[in-house]
């Protein structure tokens, strides 16, 4: 499921245990490919939360990305 905020596009690829960033134009970006891979779902919630505290989308996509990594 993709989760909007302003311009872009956030999924979770729970196959690959990571966050896609789907830019405007529709171009996809591994958010953690650049970094330790997440190998577990519990990394994955922290990878998302410092993105947030990062500032790559707001709380509501953060709440709406952790529920999926909790169902």
């Amino acid at each position: 499921m993709s989760k909007t905020n302003t311009d872009s596009t956030y999924r979770l690829d729970l196959d690959n245990i990571t966050v896609i960033h789907i830019a405007g134009d529709g171009e996809e970006h591994d958010l953690n490919s650049a970094g330790a891979q997440c190998t577990t779902l519990a990394e994955l919630r922290e990878f998302v939360s410092e993105l947030h505290e990062q500032g790559a989308f707001d709380v509501t996509t953060r709440d709406e990305l952790m529920s999926e990594v909790s169902s």
